[in-house]
């Protein structure tokens, strides 16, 4: 019986071997995520204030900026200098991201470890980490569907690009208008007056942070609340899928038909993040569909001379990297996602 029990051994530790290998080809490319988008305000800052491309642009002003409400749009008249704006928004998203990275005693580092121990169900238990592996995967989706539509003639459109700078610091403003306007008062607001038994302020700001702390706070049973809050979620995406081809008036504007099949698509996910992660989870998922990208596009547009618009310029060096691990990490997280579902209908088969 001794030979068969060495066999048997080898064979445990071989597949112990397979499972931690399989958890590090799922980690590796989360962490890749995350550390290009820190490395991100390093190239979105030179870009503004030390290129080329930037000199001259931060002593302009921003004079409008979107601002929305219960999903109604309205252009905000302002005269600031674009170079205050930046480094404020600079300063608020790196803010979020030690948020996300600590996540209230959850950190990133105790994530990893637990994935490495019971396997990736441990991954939505910090914020930056379910954000590194939640928003590669959506950009494959969305992609996909983008080029879908267009194959069949629905359009999607573009930004219109006024100015290279101009335009990063405006689409780099959304991330925290939006989802002040789409999720926080359509989701938050509404969630706050309907589910909790005796508002009052404190209250209300707590479940105006992350709704699924209505959980404590809320009337009815688990049930009703969570139809609620996905009836919000829904509503929220709808509006925000709608928005980018219904207000003609506000700046950069120029989306078609296609782009709100995958806005509301976006705005389940944005709806589903603010609900489970707060207004951090839901602010640094668009910052990266808006700052993230851009910061690494501008960059690569900043070291060509001679520009005035990158609407057109190919990926350089910088962007092309990016793009690829964004490839790399989205089909990781596909294929694991994937396997788990098949797991769960053999098990029920």
């Amino acid at each position: 019986m001794r030979p068969r029990k060495i066999v048997l051994k080898k064979m445990s530790v071989n597949r112990r071997e397979t499972i931690l290998l399989g958890r590090l080809i799922f980690v590796i490319p989360q962490l890749m995520i995350v550390f290009l988008m820190m490395g991100s305000f390093g190239f979105g800052t030179y870009t503004v204030y030390l290129s080329r491309l930037g000199a001259g642009s931060t002593e302009k002003t921003l004079t409008s900026i979107p601002v929305f409400f219960l999903g109604l749009g309205q252009s905000l008249q302002i005269t600031v200098p674009i170079a205050a704006i930046f480094a404020a928004l600079t300063g608020i998203y790196l803010i979020l991201m030690i948020i996300a990275i600590m996540n209230g005693g959850r950190s990133m580092s105790k994530a990893v470890q637990n994935i490495m121990k019971s396997g990736v169900r441990h991954t939505p238990g910090n914020t930056m980490l379910f954000l590194a592996t939640v928003f590669p995967a959506l950009s494959l989706i969305l992609i996909a569907i983008e080029k879908l539509q267009e194959a069949v003639g629905i359009p999607t459109g573009s930004l219109v690009e006024i100015d290279p700078i101009v335009t990063f610091t405006t689409v780099s403003i959304a991330p925290i208008t939006e989802e002040i306007g789409f999720r926080m008062t359509i989701i938050g607001l509404l969630a706050s007056a309907v589910l909790v038994d005796r508002p009052s302020l404190k209250q209300t700001l707590r479940v105006l942070w992350r709704p699924s702390s209505i959980s404590n706070l809320g009337s009815g049973n688990t049930v009703q609340r969570k139809r609620i809050l996905t009836a919000l979620i829904t509503f929220s995406a709808l509006s925000f899928g709608l928005a980018h081809v219904a207000f003609d008036d506000i700046p950069l504007q120029g989306w078609q038909i296609g782009k709100v099949t995958t806005s509301s698509i976006s705005g389940l996910v944005l709806g589903y993040a603010y609900v489970y992660y707060g207004i951090t989870g839901a602010v640094l998922l668009h910052w990266a569909f808006n700052y993230f990208t851009s910061a690494y596009h501008y960059f690569d547009c900043s070291l060509l001379g001679g520009v005035s618009s990158c609407a057109s310029v190919e990926p350089g060096l910088i962007s092309s990297f990016l793009e690829y691990s964004l490839i790399v990490a989205g089909l990781v997280t596909l294929l694991t996602v994937g396997k788990v579902f098949l797991s769960f209908f053999h098990r029920a088969m």
